[in-house]
């Protein structure tokens, strides 16, 4: 299961407009639909991916996932 499908999201949603808690920059999160996500685009090693789960609570923004990951 990727990481986005646990962020809280209810399954029948299919785009959830949120806000990123790393920038406040506004997006949709797409991870009902994993097929469209566009964080199957980006690598973020396990112990990164432990860090963010410490400081922040749901998916981060596409913008802000590029700059972390690998």
């Amino acid at each position: 299961m990727a990481e986005c499908q646990k962020a809280g999201v209810e399954p029948d949603q299919k785009y959830v407009p949120g806000d990123c808690p790393r920038c406040g920059g506004a997006f949709v999160c797409r991870s009902t639909r994993i097929s469209n996500c566009w964080c199957l685009d980006y690598q973020v090693s396990p112990r990164q991916l432990a860090e963010l789960r410490l400081m922040y609570e749901g998916c981060l923004c596409e913008g802000c996932l590029a700059e972390l990951a690998d």
